[in-house]
């Protein structure tokens, strides 16, 4: 986006080089510009202004709202260490799940980092965990805890789980591991 910014503010240079050019320094006859054209040329560069304008909103608008699962995903150790300490105070908190190779866990992706962050947002303890970066012992381990959301013994993805912690276990509240993009959204907001 940043690129475009830049295409579109060097063509406004470079248009107002020429006008200034044409009407200041006035090569020859045949180059004179009538006030038509000066006209002309005035709404190419307000054009051009805008254009510079509402590319630069909308870049930073983009840039601020254009969230990846990359950006908020914790170690799976670290997630494990942190909802340990988290269950032990009774505290509600909501557990998303996602591989980078799945289809619909991209598809949905751009959705449930918005909806993460707006519970974030909100105060929630939101945990985001890619399912392929667990090893081996991590995936074993969260199947025992958390069988309540596996999907034919299998974890699926998209999964979105509220998860209230009794002290010792957590305890599934709510969750959804279908896909239903609407369904999970509804579960991170609370509605």
């Amino acid at each position: 986006m940043k690129l475009l910014i830049l295409i579109t503010l060097a063509i406004l240079i470079f248009i107002s080089t020429l006008v200034f050019l044409l009407k200041f320094i006035g090569f020859s006859s045949e180059l004179q510009i009538s006030k038509r054209g000066v006209a002309l040329n005035s709404t190419i560069m307000v054009i051009g202004i805008l254009l510079v304008g509402s590319a630069s909103f909308f870049s930073e608008y983009y840039v601020k709202n254009n969230y990846r699962y990359t950006d908020i995903t914790l170690a799976p150790a670290d997630i494990k260490t942190d909802m340990d300490v988290i269950k032990k105070y009774n505290k509600t908190t909501y557990l998303v799940l996602y591989r980078d190779d799945c289809r619909d866990c991209i598809r949905a992706e751009s959705q449930l980092t918005h909806a993460i962050r707006y519970a974030e947002h909100q105060g929630k303890s939101v945990f985001l965990l890619n399912v392929n970066k667990m090893n081996s012992i991590q995936g074993e381990s969260f199947k025992k805890e958390y069988k309540e959301i596996l999907y034919d013994g299998k974890i699926a993805t998209p999964t979105v789980a509220k998860l209230e912690g009794t002290g010792k276990t957590w305890k599934v509240v709510e969750f959804d591991n279908t896909g239903d993009i609407e369904k999970q959204v509804k579960i991170l907001n609370g509605k």
